[in-house]
């Protein structure tokens, strides 16, 4: 089941772009980057929302023309590693959750499987 969270889109709109660097103006919707869905996805079915991504409006452009792969490796955005840190912050943020060591410990795993396999 997909999931929906408008809160969660909205927060995201407002961090900054991961390739330009732009900080939008939390209080003027007219300057928010878009919250971008990365991840499986089918047709007519978007990705979870807690898999966003925030880029500028022209950037995201980009993702769409040139396929999402092309993006992420052409300005090095490790995907994975940017939705679990905006979670994270999200988090705590809004509720405050702190999640810092189950992060460590998923980014160490990750590390090593990636060692295993390189």
């Amino acid at each position: 089941m997909v999931k929906r969270n408008r809160k969660y889109l909205d927060w995201i709109a407002t961090q900054r772009c991961l390739i330009t660097g732009w900080k939008p103006d939390p209080d003027n919707r007219n300057t928010w980057n878009d919250p971008c869905h990365f991840g499986p996805r089918g047709i007519g079915i978007k990705t979870d929302d807690y898999r966003t991504i925030p880029l500028k409006h022209e950037k995201h452009n980009i993702g769409h023309i040139c396929g999402e792969k092309t993006l992420l490796c052409k300005y090095k955005i490790d995907i994975k590693l940017e939705q679990i840190r905006l979670m994270s912050t999200y988090l705590e943020e809004k509720y405050n959750i702190d999640c810092k060591e189950e992060i460590i410990e998923l980014l160490m795993e990750r590390i090593e499987n990636e060692r295993k396999l390189g």
